[in-house]
């Protein structure tokens, strides 16, 4: 568990900052399509209460992430959290790490390769807190969205 909960913080570089570490390279359907040194990521901020900010990225050391932020949201720093993420008929469950900046706090969580399918064929994400549905966000232009990451994720490698 130790290992998974490291490389979720290692993974949270990518996926937290990518104004400071990133370049947004495209927008697709409404999602951001960001270039790291080491990966791509897709993200998408959503209005509604608190405004919720959904990221998914792939790193070359630790496979994919998934975070959510939210101003509203009370996560804290490497503080442990059980959570859940129903893609349509499809629940992925783990332990994710709080994470958060001066505006914005959430959770990262690092996902089995098959979450990326399933985001990309969703309609809609609801994220768990324990037992407590805390959001739920569309997924409308995903699938092109994660298309355009897994370019922009191979001219990384090829790099």
């Amino acid at each position: 568990m130790k290992k998974c909960i490291a490389a979720a913080l290692a993974a949270c570089a990518l996926l937290s900052a990518p104004a400071h570490a990133g370049i947004v390279i495209e927008e697709v359907k409404g999602w951001s399509v960001i270039k790291e040194d080491d990966g791509c990521s897709i993200q998408m901020e959503y209005e509604g209460p608190g405004s919720t900010k959904l990221t998914f990225g792939k790193l070359e050391e630790h496979g994919i992430g998934v975070m959510v932020m939210n101003y509203n949201w009370s996560a804290k720093d490497g503080e442990r959290y059980e959570t859940h993420f129903a893609l349509d008929d499809v629940v992925y469950s783990g332990i994710a790490v709080g994470t958060s900046d001066s505006i914005w706090k959430g959770f990262i969580i690092l996902m089995e390769d098959e979450f990326e399918q399933h985001l990309s064929r969703g309609a809609t994400l609801h994220v768990f807190l324990g037992e407590e549905r805390i959001d739920q966000l569309s997924l409308d232009g995903s699938s092109a969205a994660i298309s355009a990451m897994n370019r922009c994720y191979s001219g990384v490698m090829r790099e």
